[in-house]
């Protein structure tokens, strides 16, 4: 099963435009999919394209 590239959630705060309390703040509720490895969080490409279809309808809190 291929799913893409693993980000950290530098590069998930790059992609959508969070701070980095929001990024961490959905990573741990769930919301995004991801793995602990140590004690950083890894998503995957597919993970972040199914959170961001989920929330197409406007639920997507950009940063100011």
């Amino acid at each position: 099963m291929d799913f893409g590239e693993m980000l950290t959630s530098e590069d998930v705060k790059k992609r959508l435009l969070l701070g980095r309390s929001k990024v961490y703040q959905i990573l741990r509720s769930g919301k995004l999919k991801s793995v602990r490895i140590d004690r950083q969080y890894r998503v995957s490409e597919s993970a972040l394209k199914s959170y961001i279809l989920e929330h197409e309808s406007g639920d997507f809190e950009p940063k100011a």
